[in-house]
């Protein structure tokens, strides 16, 4: 029995994903077929256009087929925790009366399109597989809604016709039909001006709108190969930051932001003010899935309070990352951290200036006296690296819960004397450390240094105490070494001393140990990560998050194991992710993962079954 809040539209977008997971599949050949432009009918005033490719060319795609061979999506399938959505599907498709990929080929047989006015109204169009089974399954859906005894109550469905077009009204949304057209709205004033423009088609219409045409022009200067798209979007962002309605003022409000959001975010964020549109892209290549966005941008935009984000003349580069042994995520930017903090104040309301005053006191009590913004800070050169890596424990003690290591990499501007400063500031923070875990019963620190060559290394041990019995492992702690190292100009700030003496070694041969895949020259920001080390340092600690997610969602033990295993079996499949971001005459947005390769996949399955073994 379907739930009395049938909505259309929802029930559309549940066949396309479901079917994506559906067993069996089959493959259907695909027809091109040239009519009538959607880009006709929707209104000039369009802030936000989609445009889906045919859901038949996502399933017949190789990356799809891939996924549906793979032995470990076989696994999870018959797995007891996804019963339920099995079990759903079946419903669902017996009350349809077809499979549910099926129906997403033959509703969206040609491509389908949705736009959002500047009154919030939406507007879904699809071409089908005929104007017949359009007509068929559109009854066959009322019907069910009619039918809905949901609480003994009929489901809401009222029938009208304008312009000799029949639509219902399912539970707010608007249904119709013209000819193998299906017209979904979420206002009747947006389907009657939809059916008007099919029908005549004497008004303004997004093709002829000016913002269309500039994104258009803007895409064939700038973008790249749209080989593989599965969806493209439009977004006309100087109409939304002027539009009245209630979802974009959401978007564009003028709360403060939070310091940690403008670190991350701030460059795109500046866009999001400014840029007149913006453009992103969906598509699927035979190794994974990428998403890419572009928007126009201006260096003038930065100028002021952003210029920490981008650099003078939007020319702030990142530096090519390291390639670390073990490593699960890599990421370089450009990020003058000293500008940030000391614009603050243009930046953040009266709270969050507060707050940072505070932290701020803090920090320069901590750091000697030294001011943080200016002193600390200011020290580092703006290109900046963070590497996490997973640990190994020689010893047959090991932490009860095993935590990657992290690591910061930076260049510091007078490396003579901030190397002795940094030296001191660290001796200082071991020292408080100390105090402070001893009023609390927490394992000591022990100072330690080497040098090797020209690099110097400055670390702390935690002591594992003999005459005390570790029955469940060591305590938290003992994943951290806390490390400062320094080569040359090169300041590394370990969580451990085995990364900080790794990155060390790299920097003596920076040629051979930057990453190859960072080529472009004008990276503002690159992220790498591993996905499958990634998956591996979860597994390691399976039983925490079997604990954790019987805590929070109060799962049995049985209920909590499916769940956690379910996540690490998905991501046996995957095998790494990458983000890039640029600013030049645009910024660019590329998103890339990529899923792990046959043997990767084994490899994961046989580490997982050893796993099991040892537990």
């Amino acid at each position: 029995m379907l739930q009395n809040r049938l909505h259309v539209l929802t029930l559309f977008l549940f066949v396309c994903v479901s079917s994506l997971v559906s067993w069996p599949s089959a493959s259907h050949g695909q027809n091109e077929r040239v009519d009538d432009d959607p880009l006709y009918w929707m209104p000039a005033s369009t802030l936000v256009y989609l445009k889906l490719e045919p859901i038949g060319s996502l399933l017949s795609h190789p990356l799809r087929t891939r996924i549906q061979a793979d032995e470990t999506i076989h696994a999870l399938w018959k797995s007891e925790p996804l019963k339920e959505l099995r079990g759903g599907i079946a419903v669902s498709e017996l009350v349809l009366g077809a499979k549910l990929e099926t129906l997403a080929r033959d509703l969206t047989k040609f491509g389908a399109h949705l736009c959002i006015n500047d009154q919030g109204e939406i507007v879904f169009l699809s071409r089908t597989r005929s104007a017949r089974w359009l007509k068929d399954y559109i009854q066959k859906i009322v019907t069910l809604a009619r039918g809905d005894n949901n609480k003994n109550k009929p489901g809401k469905v009222a029938e009208t016709t304008y312009r000799g077009i029949r639509g219902y009204e399912v539970n707010k949304l608007i249904v119709a039909q013209k000819d193998d057209w299906l017209l979904v709205a979420n206002k009747p004033e947006i389907a009657k001006a939809t059916v008007d423009q099919m029908l005549d088609k004497n008004k303004e219409s997004l093709d002829a709108s000016p913002f269309y045409q500039r994104a258009k022009e803007f895409a064939e200067r700038f973008d790249s190969n749209s080989n593989g798209s599965i969806a493209t979007v439009y977004l006309d962002l100087d109409n939304i930051r002027e539009a009245k309605a209630g979802w974009t003022k959401k978007i564009f409000s003028n709360k403060p932001r939070e310091f940690v959001a403008e670190l991350l975010f701030g460059g795109l964020l500046a866009t999001l003010d400014k840029s007149p549109m913006a453009i992103g892209r969906l598509a699927l290549n035979e190794s994974g899935a990428n998403m890419e966005i572009l928007s126009p941008t201006q260096p003038g935009w930065f100028a002021g309070t952003r210029e920490f984000y981008v650099g003078p003349n939007s020319k702030g580069v990142a530096e090519p990352t390291w390639k670390t042994p073990r490593g699960l995520a890599s990421l370089s930017t450009y990020r003058n951290l000293s500008e940030l903090w000391l614009r603050a104040g243009d930046l953040f309301d009266q709270k969050v200036n507060d707050q940072l005053a505070q932290v701020d006191n803090t920090l320069t009590t901590l750091f000697s006296g030294r001011d943080f913004g200016t002193d600390i800070l200011g020290a580092l050169e703006p290109q900046l690296q963070i590497v996490s890596a997973s640990q190994f424990f020689p010893n047959a003690l090991k932490p009860s819960i095993r935590l990657p290591s992290f690591a910061l990499v930076g260049k510091l501007k007078e490396p003579d004397s901030m190397q002795r400063d940094l030296k001191r500031i660290f001796q200082s923070f071991v020292g408080f450390l100390n105090v402070a875990g001893a009023m609390e019963g927490q394992p000591q620190l022990d100072l330690e240094s080497e040098i090797v060559e020209d690099a110097k290394i400055y670390w702390a041990e935690y002591v594992v105490e003999k005459d005390r019995k570790y029955e469940n492992g060591l305590p938290v702690q003992f994943n951290f070494s806390p490390s400062v190292a320094f080569r040359g100009d090169r300041v590394v700030v370990s969580s451990t001393l085995a990364l900080a003496r790794q990155l060390i070694s790299e920097i003596a041969n920076p040629i051979a140990n930057h990453d190859s895949s960072l080529t472009s020259p004008m990276l503002n920001t690159s992220v790498e990560l591993d996905l499958a080390m990634i998956r591996d340092a979860l597994l390691d600690n399976r039983d925490q998050l079997i604990t954790q997610n019987m805590l929070e969602k109060g799962h049995s033990k049985k209920e909590a194991q499916g769940e956690v295993d379910v996540l690490l079996g998905l991501m046996q499949l995957l095998g790494s992710a990458s983000g890039q971001l640029s600013f030049d005459e645009q910024v660019r947005l590329k998103i890339q993962v990529d899923l792990a390769g046959k043997e990767s996949v084994q490899a994961n399955l046989d580490k997982s079954s050893n796993g099991a073994e040892a537990r």
